[in-house]
């Protein structure tokens, strides 16, 4: 059961009016085991971004982001709304906010809002034949997201998650670019690693099927700390 198309901007006006309705009348469903969401629940990621360009040596920043679920609401359709909200840490104990996206599920699909769209995050039964148009509550063009490697262990830094599964969004990659999106949640925590990479390869002829990196950027973020 999915979110009609007329229901997008009910769901994105009421994110900014925060009308809420009474409890009774809220749409609630049992948590997705990949990605349970709770008030309070916050993920703690290492964000290590690297820059390419020909005019430098590739440039490389760290940065510790704090990812914590915040009060809920409901939409006009009485579906219940998360708030999703991000800081950075700036020194011990001191973290900034940064941003505040939202993230809500269905029957069977989990939805968030990122950079002012709403993405399908995750889409049941989850199993390797299951794939679906991630884009499909936004004008962005069809992204056809899949899964692999379902309820197998990975190793995210230095935690070992004895079952996870990996969210493959995007991952195009030919002679001269590489556009790769893929994200790992783990059963219980939710996102334990994310890989981004947006990368323009050399095609002269004396470095074309090298690798040689022209330009872009890649950033990996993995998980350090989590909890309630």
């Amino acid at each position: 059961m999915g979110i009609p198309r007329k229901a997008v901007r009910f769901i994105l006006l009421t994110i900014v009016a925060c009308a809420c309705r009474p409890n009774t009348e809220l749409i609630q469903f049992e948590p997705l085991s990949y990605y349970p969401i709770a008030t309070g629940k916050f993920t703690e990621y290492e964000v290590t971004k690297t820059t390419y360009s020909l005019s430098q040596d590739p440039q490389t920043k760290k940065a510790l982001i704090r990812e914590s679920i915040g009060d809920s609401f409901a939409d006009a359709a009485g579906q219940v709304v998360f708030r999703l909200n991000y800081a950075t840490n700036y020194g011990v104990n001191i973290w900034k906010l940064d941003s505040v996206n939202t993230v809500w599920q269905t029957v069977d699909k989990l939805f968030g809002v990122e950079s002012g769209q709403i993405i399908v995050k995750l889409s049941l039964p989850i199993n390797e034949r299951n794939v679906w148009n991630g884009n499909a509550y936004n004008f962005s063009g069809e992204r056809r997201y899949h899964v692999k490697n379902v309820d197998m262990p990975f190793k995210a830094g230095p935690i070992l998650f004895p079952k996870t599964v990996t969210v493959v969004r995007q991952n195009d990659s030919t002679l001269i670019s590489q556009r790769k999106h893929i994200e790992i949640y783990a059963e219980g925590v939710g996102l334990i690693q994310k890989e981004i990479s947006y990368l323009n390869f050399c095609y002269s002829t004396d470095c074309k099927t090298k690798g040689i990196i022209n330009s872009g950027w890649s950033e990996i973020s993995v998980i350090k700390n989590y909890g309630k």
